[in-house]
């Protein structure tokens, strides 16, 4: 393959202050008709995609860890409540039995 150079030309314009100016070279100009169409445009396109596909997986991955944790967390909160509820339910029955 060899190293091709393409020269390029670069226009300047007068605007009606006197200030040079770029214009914003035609959908021609630039190759392929238009910017979203160009090969370069659709591989960064696709990376765009695909970083944001990565970015959201890692954060419903985190998400959905830290929902786990969570939920082991008040699951074992509950299991102590429940255990205290029934220590108490148990004491009280032991100390009717005794009364009686």
């Amino acid at each position: 393959m060899a190293n091709r150079r393409e020269q390029t030309t670069t226009t300047t314009e007068k605007t009606g202050d006197g200030t040079d100016f770029v214009p914003m070279p035609s959908g021609a100009e630039m190759g392929e008709g238009s910017f979203g169409k160009n090969e370069r445009g659709s591989e960064l396109m696709q990376q765009a995609k695909t970083a944001a596909g990565e970015a959201y997986d890692s954060v419903a991955g985190k998400a959905a860890s830290t929902l786990d944790d969570k939920k082991a967390g008040l699951s074992t909160g509950l299991n102590s409540v429940a255990e205290s509820i029934r220590r108490a339910g148990d004491s009280s029955t032991k100390r009717r039995i005794r009364m009686l």
